[in-house]
């Protein structure tokens, strides 16, 4: 049986950060369950995505001019997107 590219992915090269501060003990446990949620994790970086998509629509609307306190919206768009882009960029497939 030929296995899921993705889950390749993952076995090579999860990111640091989801074992980070883990014991040595649960550092394998926790990368199997990791390879075997692709199902939930694929589905929630497509939910990810929209939103980030959303976002990017929203701002580029001329009515977000329409506000004198659009500066500030522009900042909150960015650290909202941001953080998307790094919950993204968590999941390897």
């Amino acid at each position: 049986m030929k296995k899921n590219p993705s889950l390749r992915s993952v076995e090579r090269n999860p990111s640091l950060r989801w074992t980070q501060n883990l014991e040595e003990k649960d550092k394998e446990k926790f990368l199997v369950a990791l390879r075997h949620d692709t199902v939930v994790l694929g589905r929630l970086k497509e939910i990810l995505e929209e939103e980030l998509k959303g976002l990017s629509a929203k701002e580029v609307s001329p009515s977000v001019y329409d506000s004198p306190s659009w500066g500030y919206k522009q900042a909150h768009y960015n650290g909202v997107r941001q953080s998307l882009q790094m919950i993204i960029s968590l999941i390897p497939f």
